[in-house]
């Protein structure tokens, strides 16, 4: 049931930065459209639990592409219901659902949401105080001509917080190691 690919493409990139994480139990995905990520990481981490924060709600580029999105949602409970209570939905923005979430609990964050600048900068933000120290996070689209501001701010807050964050993989995706501490 999923209409888009977004993810192959990036499999061998990810698989190589998750295998510097010595566990994945606690994964949070901020962007999880109709699941194709969520289920690749569960098959992938039998033991791991997710936490997907998502507005199921598409975005502009997507109207712009005559997607419909009406379903999403449920195109996504769909997609994952196999998981059962091991995928956890909280369904609304990140910048309001982020923030009910524990520092420092999550082994790996895959941030895929919003395009928008000002979004990624408070999903970046907020994404490295709730990475445990050694974890790893994904961000897609870094390279993606569509969308510069990834790059701008990813590439901002990576240079204010070396001692935080060790590049680990720069392609179409960035990979970060959160540094111990």
């Amino acid at each position: 049931m999923f209409t888009v690919d977004w993810l192959s493409h990036n499999l061998p990139s990810m698989q190589s930065s998750l295998a510097s994480v010595d566990r994945v139990t606690n994964i949070l995905e901020i962007g999880s459209f109709e699941g194709k990520s969520t289920c690749w990481f569960l098959d992938t981490y039998p033991d791991a639990t997710i936490t997907c924060v998502d507005t199921f709600a598409g975005s502009v580029e997507h109207a712009d592409a005559g997607m419909d999105v009406s379903d999403l949602y449920e195109r996504f409970m769909e997609n994952t219901k196999r998981f059962g209570d091991r995928v956890t939905v909280r369904r609304g923005l990140s910048n309001v659902m982020l923030h009910e979430l524990e520092a420092g609990s999550f082994d790996v964050i895959y941030l895929d949401g919003s395009h928008e600048a000002e979004d990624v900068l408070s999903d970046m933000v907020m994404a490295v105080g709730l990475l445990r120290p050694g974890g790893v996070l994904l961000i897609d689209d870094y390279n993606q001509p569509a969308f510069p501001g990834i790059k701008n701010v990813v590439n901002f807050v990576a240079a204010i917080w070396p001692d935080r964050l060790q590049c680990i993989h720069k392609g179409y995706q960035i990979h970060f190691l959160k540094i111990l501490q």
